[in-house]
Parts: structure tokens; sequence; C-alpha cells
């Protein structure tokens, strides 16, 4: 056996199984996955520079943000107060100490990245921040009768 501690991310399945079965992906559907088929072969690696993420409204108990993740590196970007957190994942995978203060141009490289796939994409980003934000409120017991588990 062998591991692998490549990011892999469900969006992944769609061209891995496609390609499993013998199924020929239209030339101009644009895929966000790749092939897991190197790796469960054992014959190559995953081919991906970075790996993103884009949340740019409130869900569940999190705040609006973007981050990415390029080999050991994880930046995240929350809209709220405009700051910005580094991560080295090798040295710190519970992402205890934020770098992005120490690492100057590391943080740099790492949000020209994000900059560029979000203006890529033409992502949506938040205008302004939310006035009636709480951070607070997600530390909170439910109110009003609701359950602190969502039932969506």
């Amino acid at each position: 056996g062998r591991t692998c501690d490549a990011p892999v991310l469900s969006m992944d399945f769609y061209p891995t199984l496609a390609e499993l079965s013998g199924a020929n992906l239209p030339a101009q559907q644009p895929i966000d996955g790749v092939s897991l088929i190197p790796v469960l072969k054992q014959s190559g690696h995953i081919n991906r520079e970075a790996v993103y993420w884009h949340f740019p409204c409130y869900i569940g108990r999190g705040e609006p943000c973007s981050a990415v993740r390029a080999g050991d590196w994880k930046l995240i970007q929350k809209f709220e107060d405009q700051s910005v957190e580094l991560f080295n994942l090798h040295d710190d995978p519970g992402e205890s100490r934020n770098l992005a203060q120490s690492n100057p141009d590391k943080t740099h490289q790492m949000v020209s990245l994000l900059t560029d796939w979000q203006t890529s994409l033409s992502a949506p980003l938040p205008s302004a921040p939310n006035p009636a934000f709480d951070p607070m409120a997600r530390h909170q017991p439910a109110r009003r009768g609701l359950s602190q588990r969502s039932t969506n």
C-alpha cells in the first residue's frame, strides 16, 4: 500500500469516474476537479497547482472568506475585517501559528495566487462588512426555540 498526502476534493470524483468508465467529457465543459487515476494506479501524482475555497457569505456559523492551499502553505482571506492568515501546514497542521506578518513574501505570493483565481472566475466578493454581523452569536446557545443543529 501507499498513502497520498495531496488534497483530494469531492469535485475530483467526476473526472475520475468519467475516466474509469471511458466516458468522454465535452471539451467545452469546464471541469473543476482532476482525475485521481494516476494516484489510484500508483503511477503518478495529482496534477494540481493549488486548491481553492470561496465562501463570500455567511454559511452556518462561519464568516465570509476565501482560502488557497498550495503545497504546504495555506492562506485564508477574511472579508469581515480584510485580514489574512498564513499557515505552514507541514510545520503547523493545526493552523495555530499565523505567519502572515512574519513571512510577508509568502503572504504576498499566496494573496496574488488567490486574487488571480478569484478574478479569473469573476468570483463575487462582499463589498462591505455586514453591520449586523455579531461574531459572538456563533458562541451563544440557540434562541427562540430553535435547536443548535441545522435541519437543512
